[in-house]
This record gives structure tokens, C-alpha cells and sequence, in this order.
């Protein structure tokens, strides 16, 4: 039904984040295993930042303040989830860096790559990205302007590897960073309907 209205389909494939930050719920907060257990379901099902706000309600309301690594588990949920809505199948690396690797049959309109990537390395993006950065507690430039701020590698395994101009140093920082990078790329996805006109045309 999706497919017919023209909406997106998402493949079935996993997405992983790997950001080198601590995300858990400690035993000392929620003491009973199964609840822990339940909690972590609902994480995992996160999608939308009305569902992550429903979660934190729910654990204020039930187990009291949350702790800072539960705060850090939900946003990483919330990531997670706008990541696996463009096709991202893994976003690895330290905030100087990323890699963030896609779904390799992804529907990417391989017309817009181009521009999509000079938007960040020689376009608005690059003001944006360094103008917001630079407020950055803690923030110091490390890069030339010469160096590429994104880069895309057609492997067999796709990928882009983004260095922002000056990392970001909190996961709210790294995330208002990744999830802009995830806006931008969710204008490359070809929805249902085209990719459909496309076939139909090569038929």
C-alpha cells in the first residue's frame, strides 16, 4: 500500500551507531531486571522525537531523574532512527570524524550527489557548519579550508566520511550536527513513485 501511494520503502537492514558514548541504563536507576528489559524495548522502538519525549516522561514519572548515560541512550535512539529513514547502515567514528556508511542499493538520485556534496565543502553548508561550530564550547579550528569537509566513496559498501569544521564537543551538539547532515541527505531518496516511473521507463 505504501509502495502504491508513492511513499517511501525502507529495505530491511540493520543501523548502528558507534560514537564512542556511554548509553545505558544503570542497575541503580531502574533496579528491576525485567522493567530494565522492557525499557530498553521501548528505546530501541524510538522514531520520532515525540516518541523519545513519551519515554523521558514515562522514566521521570516512574524511576525519578534520569541520569546523564540514559539521556545520552535515548538521543543515540533518536539518531539511530533518522539515520536507518535515509538509509544509513552504520555511523562509526569520534566527533572530528565520521564514517557514515549507507544501504548499498539505497535509492540515492546520484544527480544531486554532486551538489549535495558542495553544499558542504564549498557552498552555504560550509558557512553554516563553521559559524555554528565556532560556538561550540571548547571548539578549535584544526582544519584548513582546504581540506574537505565531506567526501563520498562509491565502494562497494558506499560511505561518506564527514569531518565537521570544528567538532562538535556534547552529544546535543553532535547530534544537531548529524541530524541537519541527515535532513540534507533525505533530499538525495527517491521516493516510491519515481523509482517506479524509472523502472517502467527502462522496461
Amino acid at each position: 500500500v505504501s509502495f502504491l501511494k508513492g511513499e517511501r520503502v525502507l529495505a530491511d537492514f540493520e543501523t548502528t551507531v558507534d560514537l564512542k558514548i556511554d548509553g545505558f541504563i544503570p542497575a541503580t536507576y531502574i533496579t528491576n531486571e525485567f522493567e530494565k528489559l522492557n525499557m530498553y524495548k521501548k528505546i530501541s522502538a524510538i522514531t520520532t522525537a515525540e516518541d523519545l519525549e513519551d519515554i523521558r516522561n514515562e522514566l521521570e514519572d516512574r524511576f525519578g531523574e534520569i541520569p546523564e548515560v540514559t539521556e545520552n541512550l535515548l538521543k543515540v535512539a533518536l539518531l539511530k532512527a533518522k539515520a536507518h529513514a535515509v538509509y544509513i547502515t552504520e555511523i562509526s567514528g569520534s566527533r572530528s570524524e565520521y564514517k557514515i556508511s549507507m544501504f548499498k542499493t539505497a535509492p540515492i538520485d546520484t544527480y544531486k550527489m554532486f551538489g549535495f556534496l558542495k553544499e558542504y565543502n564549498d557552498g552555504k553548508k560550509t558557512e553554516v557548519l563553521k559559524n555554528r561550530t565556532a560556538g561550540y564550547v571548547g571548539a578549535g579550528g584544526r582544519r584548513g579550508t582546504s581540506e574537505q569537509i565531506l567526501r563520498f566513496v562509491a565502494d562497494s559498501q558506499p560511505y561518506f566520511v564527514f569531518r565537521p569544521p570544528n567538532p562538535p564537543k556534547t552529544i546535543d551538539q553532535m547530534q544537531e550536527v548529524l541530524s541537519e547532515f541527515f535532513d540534507g541527505l533525505s533530499e538525495l531518496i527517491l521516493d516510491a513513485e519515481t523509482i517506479q516511473n524509472q523502472e517502467e521507463k527502462r522496461a
